[in-house]
This record gives C-alpha cells, sequence and structure tokens, in this order.
C-alpha cells in the first residue's frame, strides 16, 4: 500500500508534472514544424504522377505494348516444356510413397558402406574418408521407418506438425500445392536400383557432396517456385556465407523474381524510394565504367550494383504482414546466433589485439569478430540488427517470445560491448535515444532525469568501458591519431575530384592515396570516413544521391505512422527499428568506411529494402483504418 501511495506521489508530483507538459508541448511543436511536417509528409506515389508517367500514360505504352508483350512471354513460359516438365517431375516425387523411399535410402546406404568397407581394407586405401561409412549408417537408420508407411511423401508433409510447421506456416507453400490428393505412386526395384547407383557413385565423389547437390536441387526448385524464399535466406545466411555465395543467392533470387514477373505472378511498384536508390545505383556503375583504372574498379562496382539490387528484391517482394513478420524472425535469429559465437569467442575462444593500442587499453584481453573476421565489422552489423531484437523485446504478447527476445537483446548488446568499438557504441547510443523518443514520449523526461545520472556512470560501468568510451577523440590512441592523418590526406584527394570521383572501390583510393598521404602514414585502404569516401569514389553526385535516398527512406518509415488512437503500433516500430538500424549504422560512418566489407554492403541494402517494406506494410494498414473510419 505504501509501495503504491509513493509511486502515486511521484507521477503526480510538481517536477514530474512539468517535464511532462514540457515533454508534450515539444512533441507537439515538431509536429506542426516544418521539419516535422516534412519528415513525416513522405509520398511515395510521386513517380506514377511524374510528366514521364502522365506522358506514358497518354501513349498507352504500358496497356498497348508492355502488358501484352508480358502476356505472350508470360504464357509461352507456362506453356513451355521446360516448366511443364519440372512441375510434373516435382508432383510425382511428392506423391512417392515413403516406404519407395525407404527402400531407396536403405540401399544407398548399404551400398555407400560396403563401398567404404572395400575402399578402405580390400583396397587398402587408408585415406578413405570415415564419413562415407558414417553417412551409409545414417541413411539405412532413416529409411527403416520409412519402410513401414506406404503414405505419399507430400501428404506426409502436410499432416506432420514439423512439416506443416516449416513448409505451410514458415516458408507460405500452400497446402495443396504439397499434396494433391492422388494416390501413392512407385516402384520398388527402381528406389533399390536408384540406392545402389548412388552408393556405388560415392567411390568417386563424397555422399556429402551428392546429397547437399540434391538438396541444391531442391532448394532451387523452392526458390523458383517462391522467391521470397530467397530473402529469407540472404537474411538469415549472410553472416555465414563468403561474399561471392551471398553475390550468387542474390543473383539467383532476382532470376527467380524476374520470372515469377514475366508470368504474371509478382507485380512490380515504384516507389519515390525506389527511383533515389535506382539513380544511385547507375551512378555506382557508371563510376565503375569510368573509372580512372577500369581494371580496378569493375568487380567491385559489379558487386556493389549486386547487393544494391538486394534492396529492390525485398521492398518487392515482401508484401504481406506474414512474410514480414518471417524476415523479422530470421533476421534476428541470425544476429543472435552472430552474437552468441562473439560471446563464445571472448570467453573461450582466441581474442585479436589487431585493432587495438595495447599500452592505452591493457585492461582489455583483446577483440571479437565472431564471423566477420573484424570486430568493427562485426559491430556494424550487431548495431544494424540489435534495435530489432529490441523491438521484438518490446511488442512481444507471450512471456515466452518477450524471454526469447530479451536473451537475443542482452547477446546482441554484450556481443556488441566486447567488440570494443567505439564508433559502434556512439553510433547505437544515438539510435536508441531516437528509437525511444518515437516509442514514448516521455522519454524526453526520462532523459532530463539521464543527463543528471551521467556523472555516476562510472561507478556503475565496467572500468575497461569507461575508458575506452571516453578515449573518443584522445589523439594518444594510436587509432585516433591514424585515422585523423587519414582524414587529413583524404580531404586533399577529395577537392581534386570533387566532381567526378576517382571510381568506384576502394583499389583506386589505395592506388592513389600515398601521393596525399601525412604523417607517414603511406598506405591507407580507404579513407574511414563513410561520406568521405563517397566523394572520393562518386564524386559530390554520388553522396548527393545517396542523401538524398536516405532522407526518402526515412520519411517513407515516419510518414508510416499510425497515429495514436491505433493500438497496433508494432508494424511501425519495426520500421523505426530499421530506421534506426540504419542511423546507427551511418553515425558509425562518420569515423569509419563502414562499407569496408562486401557482406556489411550487401545487409546495409537488405535492411533497408526490409524497412521500407515494413513501413509500406504500416501505411496501408493506415490508409485502411482511415478509409474504415469514415465509411461510418
Amino acid at each position: 500500500m505504501r509501495q503504491k501511495r509513493l509511486h502515486g506521489a511521484i507521477r503526480e508530483s510538481a517536477i514530474l508534472s512539468a517535464l511532462d507538459r514540457f515533454s508534450q508541448a515539444i512533441y507537439a511543436a515538431a509536429m506542426r514544424s516544418f521539419i516535422g511536417g516534412f519528415l513525416t509528409g513522405y509520398d511515395g506515389s510521386l513517380p506514377s504522377r511524374s510528366l514521364l508517367a502522365l506522358l506514358e500514360e497518354k501513349l498507352g505504352l504500358r496497356r498497348k505494348i508492355v502488358i501484352p508483350l508480358l502476356r505472350i512471354i508470360g504464357g509461352s513460359c507456362e506453356q513451355s516444356f521446360v516448366l511443364r516438365s519440372i512441375k510434373r517431375l516435382v508432383r510425382y516425387f511428392l506423391n512417392i510413397s515413403l516406404q519407395v523411399y525407404g527402400i531407396g535410402f536403405f540401399s544407398a546406404g548399404m551400398y555407400t558402406s560396403i563401398v567404404y568397407i572395400v575402399t578402405r581394407f580390400a583396397f587398402g586405401r587408408p585415406d578413405a574418408d570415415p564419413i562415407s561409412l558414417l553417412v551409409g549408417i545414417v541413411c539405412a537408420l532413416v529409411a527403416l521407418p520409412l519402410m513401414f508407411s506406404s503414405q505419399p511423401l507430400g501428404e506426409a508433409i502436410t499432416q506432420s506438425r514439423l512439416g506443416s510447421l516449416i513448409f505451410i506456416d514458415f516458408l507460405g507453400f500452400r497446402r495443396e500445392a504439397i499434396y494433391d490428393g492422388s494416390p501413392p505412386v512407385g516402384k520398388n526395384t527402381v528406389a533399390f536400383v536408384s540406392g545402389m547407383i548412388f552408393g556405388l557413385a560415392t567411390y568417386f565423389v563424397s555422399p556429402l557432396i551428392l546429397l547437399l547437390s540434391i538438396a541444391g536441387l531442391v532448394a532451387a526448385y523452392m526458390l523458383l517456385s517462391m522467391p521470397e524464399i530467397g530473402v529469407l535466406l540472404l537474411l538469415g545466411l549472410l553472416p555465414f556465407l563468403p561474399t561471392m555465395y551471398v553475390a550468387g543467392l542474390t543473383v539467383a533470387t532476382a532470376g527467380c523474381f524476374f520470372l515469377k514477373y514475366i508470368r504474371g505472378k509478382r507485380v512490380l511498384r515504384i516507389e519515390l524510394l525506389d527511383v533515389n536508390i535506382a539513380v544511385f545505383m547507375l551512378l555506382t556503375l557508371s563510376c565503375a565504367l569510368f573509372s580512372i583504372n577500369r581494371a580496378i574498379s569493375i568487380k567491385p562496382g559489379l558487386l556493389y550494383v549486386c547487393f544494391i539490387f538486394g534492396y529492390f528484391l525485398v521492398s518487392q517482394l515482401i508484401r504481406t504482414p506474414e512474410w514480414a513478420s518471417r524476415c523479422i524472425f530470421v533476421l534476428t535469429l541470425s544476429a543472435f546466433a552472430v552474437a552468441a559465437i562473439g560471446i563464445y569467442e571472448n570467453f573461450f575462444g582466441q581474442l585479436s589485439l589487431t585493432w587495438l593500442d595495447t599500452e592505452m587499453f591493457e585492461d582489455i584481453e583483446g577483440r571479437v569478430v565472431s564471423t566477420f573476421a573484424n570486430p568493427n565489422v562485426l559491430a556494424e552489423y550487431l548495431i544494424m540488427t540489435l534495435p530489432f531484437a529490441l523491438t521484438a523485446f518490446l511488442t512481444a504478447k507471450k512471456p515466452s517470445a518477450r524471454l526469447a527476445a530479451l536473451i537475443a537483446t542482452l547477446a546482441s548488446v554484450l556481443c556488441l560491448v566486447y567488440t570494443w568499438s567505439r564508433g559502434a557504441w556512439l553510433g547505437i547510443l544515438i539510435a536508441l535515444v531516437f528509437y525511444f523518443l518515437i516509442y514514448n514520449r516521455k522519454t524526453l523526461s526520462a532523459l532530463c532525469f539521464g543527463v543528471l545520472l551521467v556523472p555516476f556512470l562510472p561507478l556503475v560501468l565496467p572500468q575497461t568501458v569507461v575508458t575506452r568510451f571516453t578515449s573518443i577523440g584522445n589523439l594518444a590512441d594510436t587509432s585516433t591519431a591514424y585515422r585523423v592523418h587519414i582524414w587529413m590526406g583524404s580531404l586533399n584527394m577529395a577537392r581534386d575530384v570533387f566532381f567526378s570521383g576517382l571510381g568506384t572501390g576502394m583499389g583506386v583510393f589505395a592506388a592513389v592515396y600515398p601521393q596525399y598521404s601525412l604523417g607517414g602514414i603511406e598506405a591507407a585502404p580507404h579513407s574511414h570516413n563513410l561520406y568521405l569516401q563517397m566523394v572520393i569514389e562518386l564524386g559530390i553526385f554520388g553522396l548527393l544521391a545517396f542523401v538524398i535516398a536516405m532522407i526518402n527512406f526515412a520519411r517513407g518509415a515516419l510518414s508510416s505512422f499510425p497515429g495514436e488512437e491505433n493500438g497496433n503500433r508494432s508494424r511501425f516500430l519495426y520500421a523505426v527499428a530499421g530506421l534506426c538500424g540504419v542511423l546507427a549504422f551511418l553515425a558509425q560512418g562518420m569515423t569509419d568506411y563502414v562499407w569496408y566489407n562486401y557482406r556489411i554492403y550487401a545487409m546495409f541494402w537488405l535492411l533497408v529494402g526490409l524497412t521500407s517494406a515494413l513501413a509500406r506494410l504500416s501505411s496501408a494498414e493506415k490508409t485502411y483504418l482511415l478509409q474504415q473510419d469514415s465509411s461510418y
């Protein structure tokens, strides 16, 4: 009882009441201001009302040429022998009974084991891979329960809880697309012979490679049927795949999306932000083609264009709340795995001292890199993804979901600390302040109290964290001094190439920088500043195109605010989370070239695309609610 009275007294105190009124006044003034109106006044439909669009509509090019042409091409694709054959083959495999699969697996496992035993002992080859024997035994064991079921594979998938969860609930396949009610097919003899061929082939090729090839074919068909799966794979696997695998997956997803589009099974809706980013992409490509050293610029230029295209894939393919939720779940889960690896590395792994002034920070044992081979790159990934885990915690309705989100959030925060990246710490602090200012207007009051508590933070935070953070700007730190000297030389370079730029890619910068180097630093891979590097590579017009795109990106996210009267704000908050992840990343870009790593470059544009998709969904919901209200 006393505790309730104390809380009531605090809430009704004069100081808090005054702060609350002050916060309300500030928020109201911000919404009425020119800047507030500008940031929340994004109109993505401007391209459809442009002069070019009006001219196209007047001439009827889309109606008379484009749509009929797409129908002809799409119809030809639908009736093509290849596509129809693939569909029939997949349908046949889904209708094969589990018993037939069981016989095939048992035969494959038995002959794989025999091949290993003969190779190892009869042929006397001690280098025979024991993995072959293990795969053979596993295949035979998996086959045993299958041989006692006559169910078709498709029916088994749709009726099992796990199969239904994965393929229908998570991946979004229709139940009838997996099983159409046909009776089981397949012949035991054919299955046994096929398994025998598989087993004998392991003498020449590892069974793991054969199994991965089969899995790859299945994944390729799933991607062809549902290009959205490619987006999930990109968001989930990016931290664990080499750069060229990420590029290959992006290109494959784009190809599948294009095939769906010309067949009339996906739509393409162009907004203002899409045009802005397309302009930046074209500038990036043109600067690669007209570089001072095209041989150095062409590869990074093509990779950059490929990864920017990831934005269009996400923003165009993720158009339903279900797919948006899947993307958020996969992204958060992947970030948690990366953070968990980093935390394990801090306590049990080999820490890196390469990026640390060991004399100034002798209490820090090293910096974690997780799957990114560089602590700053890892930090860049974490600050982009952390706001999503935080939003999942704040918006979760079930206790179990809230606990899982809390664990993911704390893991990301802890791993971020162990990167010891001061630029990332500063960036995420700025982003979180912005996030909570949007999340709740009482944040402004809390910040006023928080300022008073700043002097006491050293009593709460570990001394190593305080020392590391307060060293920002200290030229006694070799890392800071190194950056300052590179900035000075890079500024001189930027003045000379202000309009034209050198060309796309860090290779061109590294080749020219020695002519401008200062302070005895004759070589540097990049300028350690995103915006300075952009001017040097793309010229001032490249930087302006990027800034305009980011302004419209922020406007699109903030304009999707559903209003205080709408209780369901979770999708808008996820859009704000994406905006804050990008904001933290761009803030760190003031102290480092955050596009140094290709995978981080790809992750940045995927995040921009996901945030844009979330904002468009939130705006659509807001429009629908307004229409419903006006109908009463």
